[in-house]
């Protein structure tokens, strides 16, 4: 009976820091972007999943302002990802992501309404909590918390050798739509130079 009461309490405390340690490694990041710490903010960014994650929402954002449609075919997606390449590209920097999680700014004059992490996002831990959805490996949350989904950051937190690491951001509506807008730009400022 020892052994068994043993295990279970074993088990919820690994359960217990399961689920507080993705809001620690929240924590982690948001210290890092208000110090502007490029360093330790890499650490906790998988570049090239969150490079995805940027391309997918600002063609699918450009696709549904222009009302194109393209083939589900490689090329076509290839294609879509390389003319959103100038515009993507400028998000995934460091000092872009630092922005970008601390001021909701984004380039050239593009801005969010409010910014993922700031100090007021992390003032109450039950607000955070509220806000996150855990899914496996996955963690997602909406930040700032409060206010509508449409004007929030969706964070996705995924467990990677036994670290926290951002692979994913979804932006708020209004922002995919300025980038979005940027890429039509860009994109017609290449057919116009090409013809």
């Amino acid at each position: 009976m020892r052994w068994f009461l043993g295990f279970v309490l074993a088990l919820c405390l690994l359960l217990g820091v399961y689920i507080a340690s993705p809001l620690l490694a929240l924590q982690s990041i948001a210290s890092a972007v208000e110090a502007r710490d490029a360093e330790a903010l890499t650490e906790r960014v998988d570049f090239p999943s969150l490079r995805r994650s940027f391309t997918k929402q600002i063609v699918a954002t450009y696709f549904e302002i222009t009302g194109r449609k393209l083939p589900l075919g490689a090329m076509s997606r290839r294609l879509a990802v390389s003319v959103a390449d100038p515009v993507v590209a400028r998000l995934v920097t460091v000092r872009a992501l630092l922005d970008l999680l601390g001021e909701g700014e984004a380039g050239k004059g593009v801005r969010a309404e409010r910014a993922p992490f700031t100090s007021e996002s992390f003032q109450s831990l039950w607000r955070l909590w509220f806000s996150a959805d855990y899914v496996g490996r996955d963690f997602y949350i909406y930040l700032p918390p409060g206010g509508g989904r449409s004007t929030q950051f969706r964070v996705h937190l995924r467990l990677k050798s036994w670290r926290w690491t951002i692979v994913g951001i979804d932006l708020p509506e209004e922002l995919a739509q300025k980038l979005a807008r940027e890429l039509v730009d860009v994109t017609q400022d290449r057919l116009r130079r090409a013809s």
